[in-house]
């Protein structure tokens, strides 16, 4: 036990540096295959980094337990999105005033299908 121990003490300490890239690679690659959230991320938004490119939080919020299966409450989506690197900030959204995320924009393909998955399918001008 007191081997165990030590070992464990060292691992909080240095952690595991010495990973092979492929160890690595497998382990983001499964990541992805389970956190749905940062899925959603990664096929919903497209990073533009333009100021003028806003998405409102609620908006995705709705959307992203339209999409998955796995509903979260909007204190629960809002830490999601910041453990994804994702800021969720006050800001101006066509000339209202809301939360949203800067420098993204919609990837309207998946947002027109999850419409029509939902039965709330609009017609954009």
């Amino acid at each position: 036990m007191h081997y165990l121990l030590h070992w464990y003490a060292v691992y909080l300490s240095e952690g595991l540096d010495d990973l092979s890239s492929e160890i690595r690679d497998s382990v983001k690659t499964y990541r992805r295959g389970t956190d749905s959230d940062k899925t959603f991320i990664e096929e919903a938004l497209i990073r533009t980094e333009d100021g003028n490119d806003r998405v409102a939080s609620s908006e995705l919020f709705v959307h992203h337990n339209s999409w998955t299966k796995q509903r979260l409450t909007k204190q629960a989506f809002s830490k999601r999105m910041k453990s994804n690197e994702i800021e969720i900030k006050a800001m101006r959204i066509e000339g209202v005033q809301a939360m949203g995320i800067c420098g993204h924009r919609w990837n309207l393909e998946l947002k027109i299908e999850i419409q029509r998955d939902s039965n709330e399918f609009v017609i954009y001008d």
